[in-house]
């Protein structure tokens, strides 16, 4: 993952995948972060193609489409925490 937000990720991805695909993933955070992992499904909803700027990744915009709750405010919370 390059960045977060409260409602989606853009992240570089080794394949190339379709827009509005789902993608089912694991974000793992520092120990320090009081958070382990969160597990949400995402979709896919912008991408460039041009993997050679981006030593082969493909940059890719997901929105969360299904996240626990709980997990979806720890996230929140630790964005926020970022930020001050």
């Amino acid at each position: 993952m390059v960045n977060a937000s409260e409602s989606g990720l853009l992240s570089c991805l080794s394949e190339l995948v379709a827009v509005g695909q789902h993608l089912r993933i694991r974000l793992f955070f520092p120990f320090s972060s009081g958070l382990n992992v969160i597990e949400m499904v995402t979709q896919a909803v912008w991408m460039e193609s041009h993997p050679e700027k981006y030593r082969g990744d493909y940059r890719t915009g997901v929105r969360f489409v299904e996240v626990p709750p709980n997990d979806l405010r720890n996230l929140k919370n630790y964005l926020g925490s970022l930020s001050r």
